[in-house]
C-alpha cells in the first residue's frame, strides 16, 4: 500500500484493502458529480501506483430512475473494474465483515474493438459492433463509508463505483440471435429462485445501449472505451 496519508483516496483505497470502513468525516462529501469523478480518478491513480490495480472495464450503477432519485444524483453513474477484484464463475470471493456487501445480477459486454472518446456520438449499432461476446455475471457492492447508500450517490462515484467484486459467467460469442431488451433472467439462491426479470429492465432499454452512454459520458473523454474493457450493468430482477 505504501504509506497512508490524510488524502481521502489513501483512506478509501486502505479501506478496500483492507476491509475497513472509512469515517464519512475524513473524506468530504464532494459537491457535485463532476468533483465524484475527479475522486474517483485520483482513487485510480492512487491503486494503480500503490498496488499495481489495473482497470479492466466499467460498472454502470443506478439505471432507473427510481434509483438515479434515490441516491440524489441527475443520471446514472459509472465506476471502475480493477483486475484484482474479478472472478471466474466458482471462485470463492473474499469479503470484509465490515461491509455490507449486496449482489446484483448483471448483463457483461466484452469489446473486440476500441469506442475512442470524442471520435462521435455512438449508439446501439456502434456497440454491438464493437461487442466480442456477452455473459451473465454478477457484481458485489459494498460502500466503505460509514454511510447508507441512500442519498449518497456522490460518495459512491467516489468510493470507486462502490464496487467490491465482480464475478463473471460464461461468455457467449454467438449472441445475433439473443433480445436483450427481453431476455430473461432469473436469480436462485442455494437452490431456490429468488427473483426474476429481464436484460431490459432499464432506463435504456437494453445492455447495449448501456455501454453507448458510457462511450459518450463526458467523465471518460481521456480514457474512452478500449479492445478487452468489459462493461457491465445491473438487469433490475
Amino acid at each position: 500500500l505504501g504509506s497512508i496519508s490524510a488524502n481521502p483516496v489513501d483512506h478509501l483505497w486502505k479501506a478496500r484493502v483492507e476491509g475497513t470502513v472509512v469515517s464519512s468525516s475524513d473524506v468530504p462529501r464532494p459537491v457535485d458529480e463532476d468533483a465524484a469523478y475527479e475522486l474517483q480518478r485520483e482513487l485510480t491513480a492512487f491503486a494503480a501506483q500503490h498496488s499495481g490495480a489495473q482497470v479492466v472495464g466499467f460498472k454502470v450503477g443506478s439505471t432507473t430512475e427510481e434509483g438515479v432519485a434515490a441516491l440524489q444524483l441527475t443520471q446514472p453513474f459509472f465506476g471502475p473494474l480493477v483486475e484484482s477484484y474479478c472472478y471466474k464463475s466458482g471462485d470463492d470471493v473474499p469479503l470484509s465483515e465490515h461491509h455490507q456487501v449486496l449482489i446484483e445480477t448483471e448483463i457483461a459486454i466484452g469489446l473486440a474493438a476500441d469506442l475512442p472518446a470524442g471520435a462521435r456520438e455512438y449508439g446501439e449499432a456502434d456497440v454491438q459492433e464493437a461487442t466480442a461476446w456477452i455473459a451473465p455475471a454478477f457484481e458485489l457492492v459494498a460502500i466503505r463509508l460509514d454511510l447508507p447508500l441512500a442519498g449518497n450517490g456522490p460518495y459512491l462515484i467516489a468510493d470507486g463505483g462502490v464496487n467490491a467484486a465482480f464475478v463473471l459467467g460464461q461468455k457467449t460469442e454467438s449472441w445475433d440471435g439473443l433480445d436483450l431488451s427481453q431476455h430473461p433472467v432469473t436469480l436462485n439462491v442455494n437452490g431456490s429462485q429468488t427473483a426474476n426479470g429481464h436484460s431490459g429492465m432499464s432506463m435504456f432499454g437494453n445492455p447495449f445501449n448501456v455501454v453507448a452512454w458510457l462511450a459518450n459520458h463526458p467523465q471518460l473523454k481521456q480514457r474512452g472505451l478500449k479492445a478487452g474493457d468489459m462493461t457491465v450493468s445491473y438487469t433490475h430482477l
